[in-house]
């Protein structure tokens, strides 16, 4: 993998999500400067998707999540074969989409995929819990026709980027901005 050294050009997608302000302002910290989609990636050297619908009572159908989820991550690694300046794409997914239940510990791998998850949302509609609907959204978004990572190993040989999820569990700390009650 090549480096992406400060001072360059990252997009961060989400940047408005809890997750998304940590990683913008830990990169403007070490010197990255930031960027702005606007249907061209040219001079943005990494990008670091997070942008997805979040888990909330609102959104009732599981297509509110499973499309913008699917559709602005393998969006993003479409537009960004065309400029020759990404490295390195970024995928802020969740362990969720690759945990499982269990009875024993496991070592989980890229072969690993939360697939009951999908199901249970298949079968449940709307009346799925908004996590799972999430959940189910991110595994989509990563795995199967029309994937994220079907998309990327159909295409690696002419992208000019490497492609990295990252599962991250729950996320906890202090907000960046001020909080209103």
């Amino acid at each position: 993998m090549p480096a992406i050294d400060p001072g360059v050009k990252v997009l961060v997608t989400g940047a408005d999500g809890y997750h998304a302000m940590w990683i913008t302002q830990k990169l403007l910290d070490l010197g990255y400067s930031e960027g702005a989609f606007d249907k061209s990636l040219l001079g943005v050297s990494a990008v670091i998707h997070s942008a997805t619908p979040q888990p909330n009572a609102q959104l009732e159908d599981p297509e509110d999540y499973i499309k913008p989820a699917v559709g602005s991550t393998v969006g993003i690694l479409e537009s960004a074969l065309r400029p020759p300046d990404v490295k390195r794409i970024i995928y802020t997914s969740t362990l969720g989409a690759i945990a499982k239940q269990v009875s024993e510990p496991i070592i989980l791998s890229e072969k690993d995929w939360n697939d009951e998850a999908v199901v249970l949302v298949k079968e449940q509609g709307a009346k799925a819990p908004y996590l799972l609907k999430y959940v189910a959204s991110k595994v989509l978004a990563e795995k199967g026709m029309e994937s994220a990572w079907d998309f990327y190993e159909k295409h690696k040989q002419v992208a000019s980027y490497d492609f990295v999820v990252l599962n991250s569990p729950w996320i906890f700390g202090l907000a960046i901005h001020e909080l209103v009650f």
